[in-house]
Parts: structure tokens; C-alpha cells; sequence
């Protein structure tokens, strides 16, 4: 819920624009980010895992072809994007990425996030069709009892800290849809404290919130700001 927050927070600032609604995509598929978020959490709880797979590939891919469009044209009307770019949004591959700008990140991590956007893509689209290996995971599952509902301490984990790395990479795409203001507003408290969420967990979304150091209501405590945001850092991609 915290990454729809967010997701939400950066629709209603840019909405600010009076062109919004006419050249944003984020006007449109706001709802689609609405019914992958409510529905993660419960399948999380539910044991239901490859669905749930399913639906963190979906918003990777809604978020990185969103950054992707806007960036092309961004006061291009919707409906002409919608032609301009049928293509790249019919196409399941990602390789748009590398003609994605990222300059709320760092210039020496980009590379690494961008490493970092495929190796979740691959591990969600291990579940969108029925394969050889996800067979014999899932036989492998039922012998051993491990049915939806019974699964090990183990498992939970993992799928836990793999849906906090694709929101954290979905989010800082959709950051890079909108105008840096919006991002700003959103990361930098009015007394300058950094926005607490759990994707601060995420040494991307950290570096998120770093790029915006330079604003005046963070020079009083930002040694404390910075001590506090590193420290909170858990997840740093392989």
C-alpha cells in the first residue's frame, strides 16, 4: 500500500498541470496500479504466489513502459501516443529500458539498476505461462505438503523481499514519468526529513530521496538524514 501511496501522491501533484488528464498516461492506468496493489497483499496472506508473480511483472512493466512513453513526448496527446508507440506497448520485451533516462539516480548506478530491472522481469515471467521448470517446482511443492496456505517460513521470505524489489524499481520508473518536483514534494518532508515507507528499504528509492539533498529545508539536519536513510537501507540488488 505504501507503493500506491506513492504511485498516487505523484498522479495528484503532477495533476496540478492542467494538461495532465490529456497528455499523462498515469491519468489512465492510475486504476490498474489501484487493483495490482489491493490484490498483491491479500494473495501474499493467501498463499496464492504465482498469480501474484504475475501481477508484480504486470506493474514492472506498466511502470517502465509508462516512463518510457512519457519520455518521448511528454505534452503528446494520449490518444497519439497510443498510436506512436502501439508497438513497444504490444511487445513483452523490455529493451526499451536502455532508452530510458534516469537522472534521479546517480550516473554510476544506472547501469546496475537497469541490470537490476531484468533480473526481476525474468524471475515474474518464470509464472505468466505454464513451463517445464514451473511444473516441476510445483510437483516438487505438493509432495512435500507445501500446498497454498502451507508455506515454509523460507518461501514467504523470499517472495516478500522479491515484491519489495519490483515496487522499488517500478516506483523509481514511474519518478521518472513526472515532473522532478512532483518527486521532490513527495521524498522531502516541509521540515526536511526524508518520506518513511517501507520502500525506503531499497537502496534505489534511497537514492531517490538523495537526489534531492540540495533542498534548503534539509541543510540544518542533513548528516542526520543522510545517517538515518542509509541505515535503513536492507535490500541492495545482487
Amino acid at each position: 500500500m505504501d507503493f500506491l501511496r506513492g504511485v498516487m501522491f505523484l498522479a495528484m501533484d503532477t495533476a496540478r498541470d492542467p494538461e495532465f488528464a490529456s497528455c499523462h498516461f498515469l491519468a489512465y492506468v492510475a486504476d490498474d496500479y489501484l487493483e495490482s496493489a489491493v490484490a498483491i497483499p491479500f494473495m501474499v496472506r493467501e498463499g496464492i504466489h504465482n498469480v501474484c508473480f504475475r501481477e508484480l511483472r504486470f506493474l514492472l512493466e506498466l511502470s517502465l513502459k509508462l516512463c518510457f512513453v512519457q519520455q518521448q513526448n511528454y505534452r503528446q496527446p494520449v490518444e497519439e501516443k497510443l498510436a506512436a508507440f502501439r508497438e513497444q506497448l504490444n511487445s513483452p520485451n523490455i529493451s526499451i529500458k536502455n532508452n530510458i533516462d534516469l537522472p534521479l539516480l546517480p550516473a554510476t548506478e544506472r547501469a546496475t539498476f537497469l541490470e537490476e530491472t531484468g533480473r526481476i522481469y525474468g524471475a515474474t515471467s518464470n509464472y505468466v505461462h505454464l513451463t517445464f521448470n514451473q511444473m516441476k517446482v510445483r510437483l516438487a511443492q505438493v509432495e512435500s505438503g507445501r500446498t497454498p496456505g502451507n508455506e515454509t517460513p523460507e518461501e514467504v521470505a523470499r517472495l516478500n523481499e522479491l515484491v519489495l524489489r519490483v515496487l522499488s524499481v517500478a516506483f523509481v520508473y514511474v519518478a521518472h514519468s513526472v515532473p522532478t518536483y512532483a518527486v521532490g514534494d513527495f521524498f522531502v518532508g516541509s521540515d526536511g526529513t526524508s518520506h518513511q515507507w517501507s520502500l525506503s528499504r531499497s537502496k534505489y528509492v534511497a537514492l531517490l530521496d538523495e537526489n534531492f539533498d540540495y533542498k534548503h529545508e534539509r541543510q540544518v539536519s542533513l548528516a542526520e538524514i543522510k545517517r538515518a536513510r542509509w541505515d535503513n537501507v536492507s535490500v541492495v540488488a545482487p
